[in-house]
């Protein structure tokens, strides 16, 4: 009687282990089809043999019992691809030799940071992506002579496609006596959550060196402090030594609520330095 009621114990909390187990690894979602319009941003014309890689936002622990579709295609001669994905906010990234890299673009609109919401309202695509022809962009910050202080970039999204002018990838900035840089910018200069190639100089044509040591250093050079890619990309960077860098680092962060040496961004501090 007793090794029988073991044996049925047993087997009650063996099940139960199992659909534990069932229910940790399996995902619940719905999945969706979507077609995909890929163009060249500044021919308008569409891009065959784009590759199209959809990725996930969740991170997967362990293995599922049912993992979403995974898609690796390439797009038709009219520029297109249809595939099925999972509501587990799917990401595309395309590639194309001799174009830059659309890396992990939100497939949903409310998810997005880099497109205007037209390009998710497109006739018969779903979402329409423009891609750019290397070389990567460049943006030089043009700053007063003897400029020392803070900068705060801002990104404002643009509906165009052309920065300017077609082909041009070389861009430059001025900042003004207060810091602040607003720059309407195409998918050309934000479709990256953050500016690639960010360069400085002075009016009279000196270098501002780049620095993102947080060691002593002398060096007038230009320091990122904070980088913020959404919901649209704003950077606060400073130009000076790294004594500015320390008292701006230290007027833009909090100590954490977790506890111990964890700081974070304060975001009043933030949004002060782009007048919000």
């Amino acid at each position: 009687m007793t090794g029988r009621f073991v044996r049925a114990v047993l087997l009650v909390l063996a099940a139960a282990g199992i659909a534990v187990l069932l229910k940790t690894c399996t995902l619940s979602y719905s999945v969706n089809q979507v077609t995909l319009a890929v163009i060249d941003a500044e021919t308008g014309l569409p891009l065959a043999d784009v590759q199209v890689r959809v990725g996930y936002t969740i991170v997967m622990l362990w293995p599922v019992l049912n993992p979403p579709p995974r898609v690796d295609m390439r797009t038709d001669s009219e520029g297109r691809s249809t595939f099925r994905v999972a509501d587990l906010r799917p990401r595309v990234t395309l590639s194309l030799q001799g174009y830059r890299e659309v890396f992990q673009l939100p497939l949903d609109a409310s998810d997005c940071y880099a497109l205007p919401s037209a390009f998710y309202e497109h006739s018969e695509a779903d979402l329409t992506v423009p891609l750019y022809r290397l070389p990567e962009p460049t943006v030089t910050l043009v700053f007063p002579d003897g400029y020392r202080g803070h900068v705060a970039v801002e990104l404002a999204p643009s509906a165009e496609l052309i920065q300017e002018v077609a082909g041009r990838r070389e861009f430059e900035f001025e900042v003004g006596k207060d810091g602040l840089v607003r720059i309407e910018a195409t998918p050309l200069l934000c479709l990256q959550e953050t500016l690639l190639d960010l360069t400085a100089r002075f009016a009279g044509g000196v270098r501002l060196p780049r620095c993102h040591t947080f060691e002593p250093d002398a060096t007038i050079a230009l320091r990122p402090v904070v980088h913020m890619p959404r919901p649209i990309l704003r950077e606060v960077l400073v130009v000076g030594d790294s004594a500015d860098f320390r008292r701006l680092h230290d007027e833009l962060h909090r100590p954490s609520p977790n506890g111990g040496d964890a700081v974070e961004v304060d975001m009043r501090a933030f949004e002060a330095y782009f007048g919000r």
